[in-house]
């Protein structure tokens, strides 16, 4: 977005986020990933699903994935999906790409951290890791060390323990990269379709966004052209989600435009993960005096006296 607004850059924002919410269901489903697909809408890092199906019939698998949610194991890889299943079943949509990005935008998805007070650890007398270029010891994540249990365990789980096996993929699987692709068909005129792009609103692609928004949609690059593909509407609860970060999102970009620290702080406190008013303020303070270097001159528009 602020490449876009703010140079003559011409480019596109890519994420992998699509694959890993793909993933996701097709792991709930139980089928190859290479069998299913979907069109999904939103913004980077929280996208809906509006449509899935089955790439060998064109089935429509959003009921299967009803009844396979429903009926899955809670244990089931919780950190990448408890907090995905969750609003699957209150906004009926299938969110993408999972826990760890979506949760960002939440302030009640700490429910859904079920390792995150076990990932680092540091005593704060010895000072603060991420002040020099070291980060506390890893410790221990669900995410990467995830439990054994299925979706649809065939003998109750009484008791949670980790699966130490390999996350390695299967040989063969084709790469997620996208820019390779892309470059090729705007290049060499070939046809391809990408699942998921970033790109500015214009025409209303995601209705119910602003047209200065930056949104999330599938694109087809054709004869030399990126043609972004207008989405369905999604619910009104859904759309209700991403408004917010939209205007976080312009607030950023005007906030490094115009050098200005109260627009960054009023990013900060409509954000709705933000719980104390002195503390977002000490942390633009403190982030200007740490990264200043590498940060613009933004200052605060007027001090108050006294």
């Amino acid at each position: 977005q602020m490449l876009d607004q703010c140079s003559s850059i011409k480019s596109i924002g890519l994420c992998h986020g699509v694959f890993d919410g793909l993933d996701q269901i097709a792991f709930l489903l139980e089928m190859p990933f290479r069998e299913i697909t979907g069109q999904l809408s939103g913004i980077n890092h929280f996208s809906w699903f509006q449509k899935l199906w089955h790439v060998p019939d064109g089935e429509d698998l959003y009921p299967r994935l009803r009844e396979a949610e429903r009926t899955a194991h809670w244990f089931a890889r919780w950190d990448d999906l408890a907090l995905s299943r969750i609003l699957f079943r209150v906004f009926g949509l299938y969110p993408s790409p999972g826990t760890n990005h979506i949760g960002e935008y939440l302030p009640w998805a700490t429910e859904f951290y079920a390792s995150a007070l076990l990932e680092y650890f540091y005593d704060p007398r010895e000072g603060i890791p991420w002040e020099g270029a070291n980060t506390p010891p890893y410790l221990y994540s669900l995410t990467t060390h995830p439990t054994g249990v299925p979706p649809h365990p065939e003998e109750p789980v009484e008791t949670l323990y980790p699966d130490d096996s390999a996350q390695e993929p299967p040989p063969g699987l084709p790469t997620r990269e996208l820019a390779v692709p892309i470059i090729e068909a705007l290049t060499c005129g070939t046809e391809y379709l990408i699942p998921a792009v970033n790109v500015p609103n214009t025409g209303g692609l995601v209705p119910g966004l602003p047209e200065d928004a930056f949104v999330e949609i599938p694109a087809l690059i054709s004869g030399g052209k990126l043609q972004p593909q207008k989405a369905d509407p999604l619910p009104e609860g859904a759309l209700a989600l991403l408004r917010t970060q939209v205007s976080i999102n312009k607030l950023l970009v005007q906030a490094f435009v115009e050098n200005s620290r109260d627009r960054l702080l009023q990013a900060m406190l409509i954000d709705p993960v933000t719980t104390s008013y002195r503390n977002a303020v000490h942390l633009i303070n403190e982030m200007f005096k740490i990264q200043g270097e590498a940060l613009p001159p933004l200052q605060w528009e007027g001090k108050p006296k006294g």
